[in-house]
């Protein structure tokens, strides 16, 4: 008969939980890969910085610090550089931002919804759920 302490159950849950986390927590990485061929996760990714970016420019623009800030924190938790300077025009309309905010919503919501990997999606689908908390405040 095989007997099985708690304390090995407890080693070999913490273990397993450790390397759960450790994949899944991968940043995501730009520029030249190994292999040419790009996941469709990849190139969501790309998009997603674009126009998270675009966003980040208007609210630049606008001055909307609070917006520029997430955005960037957005861009970060991609994988993707924030150094790039705004490059919207310096006449923004009264609505842009939030016409800007309320696209990017919708399009982080439809990449949540598109992309493969689960980490992927559910940090797509938060980002979509902060942008939709600012919206509330930009009303």
């Amino acid at each position: 008969m095989l007997t099985v302490s708690r304390r090995s159950v407890g080693g070999l849950a913490g273990l397993a939980g450790l390397v759960v986390a450790s994949t899944a927590c991968d940043p995501i990485h730009f520029g030249s890969s190994t292999t040419s061929a790009r996941s469709p996760d990849e190139l969501l990714v790309e998009q997603v910085v674009v126009d998270v970016r675009r966003a980040r420019d208007v609210a630049a623009v606008d001055g909307r610090t609070e917006l520029v800030t997430l955005h960037e924190a957005h861009l970060r938790a991609l994988g993707a550089p924030t150094e790039t300077s705004p490059s919207a025009s310096p006449t923004v309309a009264p609505l842009a931002v939030g016409t800007s905010e309320t696209t990017l919503k919708a399009q982080l919501t439809a990449a949540a919804l598109q992309a493969e990997d689960g980490s992927l999606a559910r940090m797509l689908a938060s980002m979509s759920a902060a942008i939709a908390q600012q919206l509330t405040v930009l009303r």
